[in-house]
């Protein structure tokens, strides 16, 4: 796995990014995982609405085709 960071400069790209890419992840309550004080790990659970990241961005896709 490697993983890099860069700028984007492009507002319009910046919108997408955190549309597509960020957003959903932030806000998934399903598969998602918060790391403790002490370094380790406990899995989210949804409270309310259930927002789960892969489902999401593959209905946006679906949708868009």
């Amino acid at each position: 796995r490697i993983e890099i960071a860069f700028p984007v400069l492009d507002p319009r790209l910046k919108r997408r990014v955190m549309k597509e890419g960020l957003r959903p992840y932030l806000g998934d309550n399903c598969q998602a995982w918060e790391m403790q004080p002490s370094g380790s790990y406990r899995r989210k659970h949804p409270r309310s609405v259930r927002r789960a990241a892969q489902l999401i961005l593959l209905n946006e896709l679906a949708a868009s085709s």
